[in-house]
């Protein structure tokens, strides 16, 4: 019987260690569900690094700008924190913003970048709304009443 409980623990550990990390929100009701990648990071760095960077990634470096690439590092384990601290350590450079790529169940990824996106109501003003808070808007170009 102790062997079994034993078994039991240590399947039990080790099927913790290898869950997933989720994150959600609501939209009207409906819960919306994202996977954090295990090893990809968005990342965001001096333009003089990429040649550093590139190396260092397991041959899997998608430039996105010519100073953000999502990367991508296998032999890095933990939660988000942990991974982003080991990919820190790996690579000697000053990353201006290290996120997470988010995966939604039909496999799409997104970055999070610690941005909001804000739509308005006709004949709301952005000013009115966030007039107490510390943030910067940008009007988006495409999109009326978008920020």
């Amino acid at each position: 019987m102790k062997k079994l409980i034993l078994i039991l623990i240590c399947l039990f550990f080790n099927f913790s260690i290898e869950a997933q990390e989720k994150i959600n929100y609501t939209d009207k009701g409906k819960k919306i569900e994202f996977e954090v990648s295990k090893d990809e990071f968005y990342t965001e760095f001096s333009p003089n690094d990429i040649s550093l960077l590139e190396n260092k990634s397991e041959n899997h470096f998608q430039k996105l700008k010519n100073n953000s690439a999502i990367v991508k590092f296998k032999k890095i384990t933990g939660d988000f924190t942990s991974r982003k601290n080991q990919m820190k350590t790996l690579i000697s450079i000053q990353f201006e913003r290290i996120e997470p790529v988010l995966i939604y169940k039909d496999g799409t990824k997104q970055i999070a970048k610690g941005e909001a996106n804000i739509k308005l109501k006709p004949n709301v003003n952005i000013q009115d709304v966030i007039k107490n808070l510390n943030f910067s808007v940008e009007p988006n170009s495409l999109v009326e009443n978008l920020y």
